[in-house]
């Protein structure tokens, strides 16, 4: 629609009346934040599968890091 807008709606877009929203406050640190989650648990992924020496300290904390950072991505959606 964005491409091709309609005769109907004015042939602009967004539609008029439309409010957009700014991309670059909440949204903009929730992907950073699930960007963070996603390297963390690969961290632990990581240290418990792949490493020879398993080191469940460092596993521990990347699991931390990524529930800690999930409880930040819902508190903010």
């Amino acid at each position: 629609m964005s491409l091709a807008p309609a005769s109907e709606i004015g042939s602009v877009w967004p539609p008029y009346g439309i409010q957009i929203f700014d991309y670059k406050g909440i949204p903009y640190i929730n992907t950073i934040i699930l960007l963070l989650s996603g390297a963390s648990i690969t961290w632990a992924h990581n240290v418990i599968l792949v490493k020879k020496k398993k080191n469940v300290s460092q596993a521990l904390l990347s699991i931390i890091i990524t529930i800690t950072l999930a409880g930040m991505f819902t508190g903010l959606q």
